[in-house]
């Protein structure tokens, strides 16, 4: 079984499998979107970066 590397850690689509912060994580791209992966993790190519509050506050200007 895979475990948790560097490939996916950023990734939304990579968090845990029951809502909880200590749960087991686990890619969600085919529940998220309806389509496989088809790919190891190691070769993915539909990694997301994840939306952080920095980022948003850049994206809209509001950073200090």
């Amino acid at each position: 079984m895979y475990k948790d590397k560097e490939c996916c850690a950023d990734c939304k689509y990579y968090r845990c499998a029951w809502g909880s912060s200590s749960g087991m994580k686990i890619c969600h791209f085919m529940l998220d979107t309806g389509i496989s992966r088809k790919d190891p993790p190691e070769k993915c190519t539909h990694k997301t970066l994840r939306k952080t509050a920095s980022s948003e506050r850049s994206k809209h200007g509001k950073d200090a």
